[in-house]
């Protein structure tokens, strides 16, 4: 699925699901995960994709939030979504400049919106 990308939505408050898939998606610990978590704390997202994905935007507050070391991977962490058996897409958290920066669902056919959070494995990278 190409996605459009779309810089005209307004910032709000991450939903109880987003917020539960970055949860799932820092749970473990790595390299910047301490800094990730205290980001989602005081994040704002924006959906930033035309294509009808859930994909937002993150922007966590600089003044709150901890910046992770630099030098870390562009990906911060992936999940696959499982519906029922098989995998119809997935999310990708990415980082720039040590912030939170993106929340990406992919899918395989049509777009995906949030899934619920027992649809979602990580996939350990």
């Amino acid at each position: 699925m190409t996605h459009q990308p779309s810089h005209e939505r307004e910032e709000r408050a991450p939903t109880p699901i987003e917020r539960a898939i970055l949860a799932l998606l820092l749970e473990k610990d790595g390299p910047g995960f301490a800094e990730y978590r205290t980001q989602v704390e005081a994040v704002s997202v924006r959906s930033n994709c035309e294509c009808g994905c859930g994909s937002i935007a993150l922007k966590p507050d600089p003044m709150v939030s901890s910046r992770a070391a630099s030098g870390l991977p562009t990906v911060v962490a992936d999940a696959n979504v499982i519906l029922p058996d098989e995998i119809v897409g997935g999310i990708i958290l990415f980082q720039e400049d040590g912030f939170l920066a993106h929340l990406e669902i992919w899918s395989v056919a049509d777009p995906l919106q949030f899934p619920a959070i027992e649809h979602v494995a990580l996939s350990g990278i």
